[in-house]
């Protein structure tokens, strides 16, 4: 299969913020689904199959810190969404910033009332999520600095690191490697996915970038964050009834393109029962 690079080139009217030296742009999402929707994307291209790096980490806490004001910290919710079951649209890697006023988020009231009210540094689950995660609350240093700081920058990685391990994606992710058995006919149907991405520089110039989604080796999972907290979950799989579910999903905002899907969603499906779907179970 072959398929257009978007974000090479970029359509530079939804250009928001540029700078040659550094690895990223920050666009305006043409096919947004909230007003103010952006995306943080790599230049050089790299697969959304990767997780944050540090890197990429620094550059979303230098737009958080550009975006948000003295007087309402935090309103900004990112997310990424990791591999083939994620509810990621783009194999170039992509994150993604939303308001937190455009509408409503039930679970991020929900993880927001937890944060203020729990001891900082907290990490673990929380205990109304019933679905398997990893829940951490930052440190109030960290929430208190710049974020500017590469201090913060590095707590935010490492707190994330350590919630792909609390959740086992990275422990599947070793052994997966470390099997060097051929890819069953099970996996290539339902787990893998090879892909040649075409991309273009302004004068023309293309790339060509041959690349395998992996579900065995690039487990997936949606990482969302605000400044005071982060939150990462499992995929099992990528949609449920016909209803692709990425991390906004998760936070209980669906949407639907028409009525027909909307009273389908509520009458047979209901948000708990589709992101139990897609997730898997918790365990104590």
């Amino acid at each position: 299969m072959v398929a257009e690079n978007p974000f090479r080139p970029y359509d530079k009217a939804m250009c928001v913020d540029s700078h040659s030296e550094t690895d990223y742009v920050l666009l305006l999402n043409k096919f947004n689904v909230l007003n103010n929707h952006l995306l943080m994307i790599s230049q050089k291209f790299e697969t959304q199959t990767s997780h944050p790096s540090l890197r990429d980490i620094s550059a979303l806490l230098r737009y958080f810190q550009r975006l948000s004001t003295q007087d309402s910290p935090g309103r900004l919710l990112g997310f990424y969404n990791r591999g083939l079951y994620s509810g990621a649209s783009q194999p170039h890697k992509h994150f993604q910033l939303v308001p937190l006023d455009s509408v409503s988020f039930p679970l991020v009231d929900v993880l927001d009332t937890y944060a203020r009210n729990h001891e900082e540094g907290k990490f673990g689950h929380h205990p109304d999520v019933p679905f398997k995660h990893a829940f951490a609350v930052f440190p109030h240093k960290i929430t208190s600095q710049s974020l500017d700081d590469p201090q913060v920058a590095d707590t935010v990685h490492k707190t994330l690191m350590n919630a792909l391990e609390y959740t086992g994606t990275l422990l599947k992710e070793r052994e997966n490697f470390e099997k060097e058995a051929s890819v069953s006919k099970e996996d290539l149907d339902s787990g893998l996915r090879s892909l040649v991405v075409v991309s273009r520089d302004d004068d023309g110039t293309e790339d060509r970038h041959e690349i395998v989604i992996s579900e065995s080796k690039a487990p997936s999972y949606n990482f969302l964050f605000t400044r005071e907290w982060l939150f990462v979950v499992p995929r099992r799989a990528e949609s449920a009834g016909g209803f692709s579910v990425n991390s906004l999903g998760l936070v209980n905002s669906l949407f639907v393109k028409t009525d027909e899907q909307k009273k389908k969603l509520i009458d047979e499906f209901g948000c708990a029962k589709l992101i139990q779907e897609v997730t898997f179970p918790r365990q104590e």
